[in-house]
């Protein structure tokens, strides 16, 4: 995969994950107004949210790296 087309892949996720937390963080001040006590664990559960899809791309992006350098070892040897 080119960078650029990885750079632009990861630009337009993020813009599209910022809107979903936006919408979340709206319900949750919403429940918080009520009276809900369980809305202050609502950034540990974005996090953990994120953290996930996060993981799963820099281990592709570890993977396709060390697969180039292996490719390019064969072709000097």
């Amino acid at each position: 995969m080119k960078p650029i087309v990885f750079c632009f892949f990861i630009l337009v996720s993020y813009g599209q994950s910022i809107a979903q937390c936006a919408m979340c963080k709206a319900g949750a001040e919403q429940s918080l107004e009520r009276g809900s006590t369980a809305v202050h664990w609502i950034n540990y559960a974005i996090i953990f949210l994120m953290s996930i899809p996060l993981i799963l791309i820099f281990s592709l992006y570890m993977l396709h790296r060390q697969n180039q350098k292996k490719n390019q070892n064969e072709i000097s040897s």
